[in-house]
């Protein structure tokens, strides 16, 4: 391959992978990557003085003045999300920067400015990689970064420095640029595979030093939002998006491991366990016309007491000195695909451990109060509303399980853990509030029987839940609701069809106008148990509403009112295999940490430490032994290559039966080198600053070869190692007989000469 083709191939595999790595984060715009692939495949053909170029150039001042406004919008998009950051128009303005840049390559300066930005990219999609794809994509930029460095320093070189010797009388002149270029000479296999191997060891380097050296950090990573909130997180809830959103991607969002699902006795039973969970996310409590808002008021405030690494979570209301375990269901969350500033948990969660800081960590991270049984997480002791928004996150949930009675009836919870609960006068307002403009929703408790005046509060869910289940229907395409007309009011008593959004909705109105407490929660319920990882993933499709009542006696309950729904498709096993293998990045690269090293260095001891004396010898003996046969065989490898290049071979081998030899490409060569291989036997070598020509006139002015048989023979050389110029068979077996012959009469016998060079 011509040196310059091969320089600008790797130049663009190397941005073609670093696009690649920073598409497993899913934080660029599909069409921002579209566009740019389109720019990345028209810039291929543009080469510095052919038409393409010659065109652009034309064309330079329009496209810079196009280019300016290009990233005056850019960084108009960036402003007006300020304070919170978003990496998408980020990432567009680097990809416009990198095509501006490919299409007007023209110098090595202009390929230090597409491997930087190159590099940017790569850099920005490991902080916030949650897939082991991230991996793959890296190791082959390990390598592909080695060739297109050393390839750049070449042309650098042969651009600004590269001269020629023709002779030994003749000065040196620079050669032309583009027969240097052009030339199939520079490169080969060879190179490709010695650098490639060069990669692989620095890459392997970077693994030990990664998996040895003590790690500082927190342990898992905080990240600007790469896009907009998970709808039904956010601040406020439109009805007639969250259900419909969740069933529209295959995304995993988050891990959850739960010890009690790994004793059940098989996978079957652990799936059937795990589509009973429901995790718990964001709260609201006002709601106005077809909207779930957080009205942040005082009283609903979550409260959070800090022991230690763990911080307890209560409502004002609940008594104090619960802070115990007892009885809770342990969960490890994996957070790895949530935009979002809300900590999952199953069910309400009374306690969230976080990792512990280690030396090195930028900020101490905390977990900070929201609202309603909401917690999030934020870094120093800012007291603000500003809570870290996550992209990746690693934390241990505890949580009371919820006991899901007979169908209508709401969970129960033991009076001995929630005790004397009462809960606050203004909160209770709060959640008992019902908009104006929504008569038919109070005659309708009323027809139930359920008015305020009615019967106790498990009776009044258990019958808003069996009436909406027994006249609703439930679909991921409701219809389109009437202008001006309330979405709930209109599921209610006019198109009795809806998904989750509405059934809850529905729920959390009718229990406040029946005099029960209520609030509307969105998470995410059950999941998909995946056998290899041993966890639980939670994908988009999960995305689920439902209500939360205060019973006396119990506290809050959950109440899911929407119709059990069929069963979601599982995954096959290669999404399995490609999940669990994300979870294994998540894990150990992104969360790798001095806790975890610690872990590794104990779990590693313990095994050590089970064998016996006996079996612990063998294995130091074999090891040791395993690593000096390894050293063995590449010394005698070493030996035997030494050997061959220092054998003297025959020129007889040049030339076959009746003077043709049949040989493959580069037969003028090897006869060049096998002449040189005999006139170092007599004490005649090439020296190493010598020129093939120099070294020709020295063996002429010495009197070695008559008739100046070698220079011949090193001008056919010449013309074929640096011209191109190939030799025929004839030529190749004349010059063979000839060298031979001259040789026999310079040395007679085969004997040296002992004249020094």
């Amino acid at each position: 391959m011509r040196f310059q083709a091969a320089h600008k191939l790797v130049t663009y595999l190397l941005v073609l992978t670093a696009l690649a790595a920073l598409g497993t984060t899913r934080a660029v715009a599909p069409g921002s990557a579209l566009i740019f692939l389109v720019v990345l495949v028209g810039s291929f053909g543009v080469d510095a003085g052919n038409r393409r170029a010659a065109w652009l150039d034309r064309v330079a001042g329009p496209m810079r003045a196009g280019m300016g406004g290009l990233l005056a919008v850019i960084v108009w998009r960036i402003w007006r999300r300020m304070p919170d950051a978003d990496l998408a128009p980020a990432f567009d303005l680097v990809l416009a920067l990198l095509g501006y840049k490919l299409c007007y390559r023209r110098s090595h300066r202009d390929y230090v400015h597409i491997y930087a930005l190159a590099f940017l990219l790569m850099l920005v999609a490991s902080t916030i990689a949650a897939t082991v794809l991230f991996m793959v994509t890296f190791a082959i930029y390990v390598v592909l970064a080695t060739w297109a460095l050393i390839l750049f320093h070449l042309r650098r070189e042969m651009e600004e420095n590269y001269l020629v010797r023709h002779s030994a009388q003749a000065p040196s002149q620079k050669v032309g640029i583009g027969r240097i270029l052009g030339s199939r000479r520079v490169v080969g296999r060879a190179f490709f595979g010695a650098t490639f191997a060069v990669a692989v060891a620095v890459f392997a380097g970077a693994v030990a030093i990664f998996a040895l050296l003590p790690r500082l950090g927190a342990g898992f990573v905080l990240g600007a939002r790469a896009s907009g909130n998970v709808i039904g997180l956010a601040d406020e809830v439109a009805l007639g998006r969250y259900g419909v959103f969740g069933s529209a991607r295959h995304t995993v969002l988050f891990r959850a491991t739960l010890p009690r699902l790994g004793a059940l006795p098989d996978d079957d039973a652990r799936r059937a366990a795990a589509e009973q969970l429901y995790f718990r996310g964001a709260v609201y409590d006002g709601y106005d016309r077809g909207r779930w808002l957080r009205s942040r008021r005082p009283e609903l405030r979550t409260v959070i007491e800090q022991e230690g690494e763990r911080a307890f979570i209560h409502e004002i209301g609940e008594p104090a000195g619960r802070n115990s375990l007892a009885g809770s269901e342990r969960v490890e969350i994996e957070a790895v695909g949530i935009p979002a500033a809300v900590l999952f948990a199953i069910d309400r969660p009374i306690a969230i451990e976080l990792p512990a800081s280690h030396l090195g960590a930028a900020g101490s991270v905390r977990v900070a109060p929201r609202w309603s049984g909401e917690t999030a997480l934020r870094v120093g002791g800012d007291n603000s509303e500003g809570f870290v928004t996550l992209t990746s996150a690693h934390y241990v949930g505890y949580s009371r399980l919820q006991s899901m009675g007979p169908a209508g009836q709401s969970p129960s919870v033991p009076d001995a853990i929630m005790g004397s609960f009462q809960l606050e006068p203004k909160a209770r307002e709060d959640y008992l509030a019902v908009p104006a403009g929504l008569p038919r929703m109070g005659a309708l408790a009323s027809s139930l029987g359920t008015g305020p005046n009615g019967a106790g509060d498990a009776p009044k869910i258990a019958a808003v839940v069996a009436w909406l289940r027994a006249g609703h229907s439930y679909t991921l395409r409701p219809p389109a609701r009437p202008a001006g007309v309330d979405p709930v009011e209109d599921f209610l008593f006019d198109q009795p069809a809806g998904h989750c959004e509405f059934f809850a909705s529905a729920a959390v109105l009718m229990l406040r106008a029946a005099g029960v407490p209520a609030r509307y929660v969105t998470g995410f319920r059950g999941g998909e148990w995946n056998p290899l990882g041993g966890y639980i993933a939670v994908r988009d499709e999960r995305a689920h509403a439902w209500a939360e009542a205060w019973v006396s006696g119990q506290g809050w309950v959950r109440v899911d009112a929407t119709p059990p729904a069929t069963g979601i498709a599982r995954a096959g096993r290669f999404a399995e295999t490609s999940d669990a293998l994300d979870f294994f990045w998540s894990r150990w690269v992104v969360g790798y940490d001095l806790g975890r090293q610690r872990d590794l260095a104990h779990r590693a001891w313990r095994q050590l430490g089970q064998l016996t004396p006996a079996a612990t010898w063998r294995r130091v003996v074999g090891g040791f032994g395993l690593l000096l046969a390894m050293v063995a065989l590449g010394l005698a490898l070493r030996r035997a290559r030494r050997l061959q290049g220092q054998a003297e071979p025959t020129l007889a081998m040049a030339v076959g039966p009746e003077g043709r030899k049949r040989r493959p490409d580069g037969a003028i060569d090897r006869l060049y080198r096998r002449a040189l291989g005999r006139l170092a036997g007599v004490g005649w070598p090439r020296r190493a600053n010598e020129t093939p020509h120099e070294y020709a006139e020295r063996l002429r002015d010495a009197g070695l070869f008559a008739a100046g048989a070698f220079d011949a023979l090193t001008d056919r050389y010449a013309e074929a190692r640096f011209g191109g110029h190939a030799s025929s068979d004839e030529v190749v077996a004349e010059l063979g007989r000839t060298i031979l012959a001259a040789l026999s009469i310079a040395t007679p016998g085969g004997e040296k000469t002992g004249r020094s060079p």
